[in-house]
């Protein structure tokens, strides 16, 4: 699977930050593939600054504008109401024919009635993490022409790279932020994750039913949320990343899902039925309808569902359900965070028909890879909580509801520095051997020429 990053965002979590040109240099040596690199200076010179002249409203929410890309050539461009755009300013234009980092190829159009040479760009769109408003514009006429890289002074690399199977934890920047790190020598700064004062009790109870296919299964209600369009940075990084912003609620859960690799999900809690949510089998008789509209029963090898008091809400690891989806009038939430069986969730992937071109889902994706029952569980949730109080006006109401009936322990090995000198052919030291693992954020005994190493 390719993950598209900008370097922009990857350095967020590094301090100190190296320069993009080190960190890209530092992804084949941790073990990433480099699909593609795009020097987002050179590829975005292509984009113009653009004045508007003239805007003239089109259809709902479109408006035609025509912008001047350099002296004495106007085009026509059809833009929608993504971002206001006033007459005077000058903006980032891709004329047609021009491909973005971001793979768009920029075409003629007719829309409404109205030809369009060209597409005024948002930060995201270009590949950008956003500054501001989410689209720069400019005022100084001086700069009419001028290729946009130039303008804005754009740095950093957008790459696409393959994460290859035997690495799940480069499924999130975290974790590619960790090898990064020990590699350059530099720190991981986690995300700051504000505290959450949850209370004694919770509105819902959680249980799980098949615990050979769910170890552990995390629940947490949130009241007064108010769904709505996400703030610029959040929308570019999304872009950035290839995914298509939604609303606030939804684009905090894909966000976290490439910041710790953790798929997460939030249900209407208004929608489900009963105060009861269960991890079991399908039942014969239930259906189920996705998001993508296609309906579901058990004969269609779905298996492994979350379930209300009443009814199937969700295909566990892979998708939601349109009955308990949130949507502009969503208030209360219900967000969910677990860890299922990678071979389960491989196999309904394979055989059901989930009403989309390709098979699978970035969730089911990383599910099918492997996730971490702890850590990385009990972070995403954190911080999918502080990130709707914030940008979503959301509460945590009770407690976290936390189902893990059998603890995973984190793996304790002891290793030799004669059979680590051995495996690689050449003389290490227990004191290097300490070093690398300690910087990989492993806990390594002291002393001796075996060390007992907690993953």
């Amino acid at each position: 699977m390719a993950m598209r990053v900008n370097t922009a965002w990857l350095l967020e979590y590094l301090t100190p930050r190296c320069t993009h040109e080190e960190l890209l240099e530092a992804l084949p040596r941790i073990g990433l593939e480099i699909e593609s690199a795009h020097a987002l200076a050179e590829e975005l010179a292509a984009v113009k600054v653009g004045f508007v002249r003239k805007k003239q409203a089109l259809a709902e929410g479109m408006s035609v504008c025509e912008v001047e890309i350099a002296k004495n050539r106007r085009i026509p461009v059809v833009c929608a109401a993504e971002h206001p755009v006033e007459v005077g300013w000058g903006v980032p234009v891709a004329p047609a024919g021009v491909r973005l980092p971001t793979e768009k190829t920029i075409a003629e159009g007719n829309f409404h009635g109205a030809a369009s040479q060209g597409m005024i760009c948002l930060d995201g769109e270009m590949g950008l993490i956003a500054r501001g408003t989410g689209m720069q514009h400019f005022e100084d006429e001086a700069l009419l022409g001028a290729p946009f890289s130039e303008a804005a002074q754009v740095t950093g690399h957008l790459v696409e790279l393959n994460v290859l199977p035997n690495r799940p934890d480069f499924l999130g920047l975290l974790g590619i932020a960790r090898e990064g790190a020990a590699l350059l020598g530099l720190e991981v700064r986690y995300p700051d994750a504000a505290a959450l004062s949850r209370g004694g009790g919770a509105p819902v109870a959680a249980e799980i039913e098949t615990p050979e296919w769910c170890a552990r299964y995390m629940v947490q209600a949130m009241r007064g949320v108010r769904v709505g369009k996400s703030p610029p940075w959040l929308s570019s990084v999304l872009l950035t990343a290839g995914m298509r912003p939604i609303n606030n609620v939804v684009d905090i859960t894909n966000f976290i899902l490439y910041e710790w690799g953790q798929p997460l999900h939030a249900f209407d809690a208004d929608r489900l039925r009963g105060k009861r949510i269960v991890v079991r089998k399908m039942r014969p008789g239930e259906s189920l309808e996705l998001l993508t509209g296609k309906a579901l029963d058990a004969g269609d090898g779905a298996r492994m569902v979350i379930a209300d008091a009443e009814r199937p809400v969700a295909l566990a690891g892979i998708m939601g359900g349109r009955s308990t989806q949130t949507s502009d009038g969503t208030t209360n939430l219900l967000i969910e965070a677990a860890h299922f069986d990678r071979v389960q969730i491989r196999q309904t992937v394979r055989n059901v028909d989930l009403g989309m071109e390709k098979r699978g889902t970035e969730s089911s994706y990383r599910f099918e890879r492997g996730t971490d029952p702890n850590r990385m569980l009990e972070g995403a949730m954190d911080r999918a909580c502080a990130l709707i109080g914030e940008l979503a006006g959301g509460k945590v109401e009770g407690g976290l509801v936390d189902v893990y009936p059998r603890k995973r322990e984190r793996r304790t090995v002891r290793l030799s520095t004669e059979r680590t000198s051995r495996y690689l052919g050449m003389p290490v030291t227990a004191e290097t051997i300490r070093k690398c693992l300690t910087r990989l954020g492993m806990e390594c005994s002291a002393g001796g020429e075996e060390i007992e190493v907690r993953v």
